[in-house]
């Protein structure tokens, strides 16, 4: 795992973050050796931009290029095997969101469903690449957003993939009313405190995949941006009037086993929709890994014969 994916949020304020994040080494070891890999900024609004980083094979592809959303906070180290499979396959484009720590602002800015929403039609405006021959895979947070983006635009991916999306982002009593109100001095202490809970109580080993994401992602977070994405997010979003207004198909990938994605919501978003699709796998590390990446390259080759669509039995 890269050292700039493990550090502690203070040690990484450096005043030339964008220098730090456009080169190119930092990312290309999560893609394939046979394709080329270029990061660079997107202006989604005034004084804002966030990073995309883009990959094509170096040998020619008639696949259908493939869009990731990850989720809140989400580092690319979570992602590396689907997009090391996918990339010599054909092009990606890999969406870094504005509470990300390589997102360029002064951190004071709006982190509402809507606005993030609109980052991706900025985003998709600006591709080389007609969303409406890709396919868009959205995790988690990522998902929300994209909920919004379908309810209001009318640019809809050839298909929608998405992993644990969130409806509604409930408020629990300990994060509601106790970490998001805290000043930002203590929530850095209390992150740190989660740190060493979930090393000591929650790792069934050293090398526990699922834990050390969720480590990766403490790490890398920046406090500020976390506190304020999260007032802004968790209690606040209402994502079934969304729902509701969607028409295009979209296929849901879940894991039974992973509680923070609840296998029985994805159930009831799949209610909801006109038209969806299930792919269910056992946990989420297996959802991050090839066994995925094979499902989105049988998309982007036009093959739905794996998708259960409408009526799958639950």
């Amino acid at each position: 795992m890269d050292e700039i994916f493990t550090q502690d949020p203070f040690i990484r304020q450096d005043v030339n973050r964008s220098e730090i994040f456009l080169n190119r080494d930092l990312w290309s070891k999560y893609f394939s050796n046979e394709c080329t890999v270029i990061p660079q900024y997107i202006e989604v609004a005034p004084n804002i931009k966030t990073l995309l980083i883009s990959s094509k094979p170096y040998k020619k592809s008639e696949l259908r290029p493939i869009i990731i959303i990850p989720g809140w906070f989400s580092q690319i180290p979570s992602w590396q095997e689907i997009l090391e499979y996918c990339s010599s396959r054909t092009e990606i484009y890999y969406i870094e969101t504005r509470e990300k720590t390589t997102a360029l602002h002064d951190h004071n800015i709006n982190y509402d469903v809507a606005s993030m929403a609109d980052d991706f039609f900025a985003v998709v405006n600006k591709l080389s690449v007609n969303i409406e021959d890709a396919v868009v895979l959205a995790s988690s947070m990522g998902g929300t957003l994209l909920f919004n983006y379908l309810s209001r635009y009318d640019r809809y991916p050839h298909r929608t993939v998405m992993l644990g999306p969130n409806p509604t982002i409930e408020k629990p009593f300990l994060l509601g009313h106790f970490l998001l109100g805290m000043p930002q001095f203590l929530f850095t202490i209390t992150l740190s405190v989660l740190k060493f809970y979930v090393i000591n109580f929650k790792m069934n080993s050293k090398n526990d995949p699922q834990a050390l994401k969720y480590l990766q992602v403490m790490r890398m977070a920046v406090p500020k941006r976390m506190i304020r994405s999260g007032r802004a997010i968790v209690g606040k979003y209402k994502g079934w009037e969304d729902i509701a207004k969607i028409t295009e198909p979209i296929i849901l990938v879940t894991a039974m086993s992973d509680k923070l994605h609840a296998m029985e919501r994805t159930l009831k978003i799949a209610d909801a929709l006109e038209k969806s699709g299930l792919l269910d796998f056992e946990t989420n590390i297996e959802a991050h890994s090839v066994k995925l990446a094979t499902h989105l390259i049988e998309l982007a080759n036009d093959d739905e014969s794996s998708i259960k669509w409408n009526g799958f039995s639950h």
